[in-house]
């Protein structure tokens, strides 16, 4: 489901993705120390990624974990080669 840097895991999120999944890799890369990236390109995506952070945040409060979220954009290029702006969220402890 992401892709794994050094210390990092890496989502990129659609509409179609599975929230529950979703939430379950985040938490699961926080448990081990990991720092989560997530990226979405359009509203759905966008709402998909929040909902994937709420059920995240509900499993992390089961083991007393914290998380925290800052939020900034980037850009990306497409295949049509048209430049989109996207949402940024990186998630941690707190």
């Amino acid at each position: 489901m992401g892709i794994d840097s050094s210390n990092e895991k890496i989502f990129r999120v659609s509409t179609h993705t599975p929230t529950k999944e979703l939430g379950a890799a985040i938490a699961h890369a926080i448990y081990d120390g990991k720092s989560v990236v997530i990226r979405a390109v359009g509203a759905g995506a966008v709402g998909q990624a929040g909902k994937g952070i709420a059920v995240a945040e509900s499993h992390a409060a089961k083991q007393a974990v914290r998380m925290k979220t800052n939020f900034g954009f980037f850009t990306t290029t497409m295949p049509d080669k048209k430049e989109v702006s996207g949402l940024l969220m990186r998630i941690g402890r707190d």
